[in-house]
């Protein structure tokens, strides 16, 4: 697997779980 995929993934989940904190 390409790491700059993994890492791509990786701070796509980050930013996601940022976002539905932020929304509560």
């Amino acid at each position: 697997m390409n790491i700059v995929t993994q890492v791509m993934q990786e701070i796509s989940k980050m930013m996601t779980d940022l976002y539905h904190q932020a929304i509560q």
